[in-house]
């Protein structure tokens, strides 16, 4: 019953050293001289290769077994005793070297990182200038394409043909004018007049021709 009750304490002691390993991988990773480097790989490769050092939990322990039971009641009774033969098993001082690699490995990542926090932060800078100056010249690109759109878009063909209209009216208008003034005037400059005249009569019938054929489109 002792030697089960031994047994049974010392595959514990491995556990818990196996689970302690175990939660450790999954933040860092182990640096032990048998782990191959790890800059190219995966951080599942990584993961597996800290796995295949991790030793099986033993399923019994030699060095009790073959232990006089006088041993044995002494080790019951001394936990000093205890403590140093189970720090002798060889599974238990792998897993404890690759605990210690992994935990000095987590440290050297957090230093380095720490050693990086003032150039990530000058780059943190930039970035917001950048964005910020992205941010101003796309406002402006847009401004710029609304412009464009109103400019290059097509007209509406009743507003055109009322402007067209409106147009036609002040020219038959201005031409009226112009006919009355030289009435009045006496009649003379014939060859300056009829030029001028024709000029805005053209115009006039220009716009009319141009509005009729737009509203033949609606």
């Amino acid at each position: 019953m002792q030697q089960q009750h031994r047994q049974s304490r010392l595959a514990g002691s491995a556990s818990t050293a196996n689970s302690s390993v175990s939660s450790s991988q999954s933040h860092s990773i182990p640096t032990m001289e048998t782990v191959h480097s790890v800059s190219d790989q995966s951080v599942e490769t990584m993961d597996d290769e800290v796995d295949a050092l991790i030793p099986p939990v033993p399923t019994s322990f030699t060095v009790i077994e073959n232990m006089p039971l006088s041993e044995l009641k002494a080790l019951l009774n001394d936990e000093y005793a205890m403590d140093n033969m189970i720090e002798r098993i060889s599974e238990v001082a792998r897993l404890k070297e690759l605990k210690q690699s992994i935990e000095k490995a987590n440290l050297d990542a957090a230093e380095e990182n720490l050693s990086r926090e003032t150039e990530l932060a000058v780059l943190q800078t930039e970035l917001d200038s950048l964005m910020k100056e992205s941010l101003i010249k796309v406002n402006k690109y847009r401004e710029l394409d609304g412009k464009r759109n109103t400019f290059t878009r097509p007209p509406d063909v009743q507003e055109t043909i009322r402007e067209l209209n409106h147009a036609k009216k002040e020219a038959y208008q201005e031409s009226e004018e112009m006919a009355e003034d030289w009435v009045e005037s006496g009649g003379e400059g014939m060859s300056d007049f009829v030029k001028k005249f024709m000029e805005i009569r053209f115009q006039y019938h220009t716009r009319a021709a141009k509005a009729e054929r737009l509203g033949m489109t609606m």
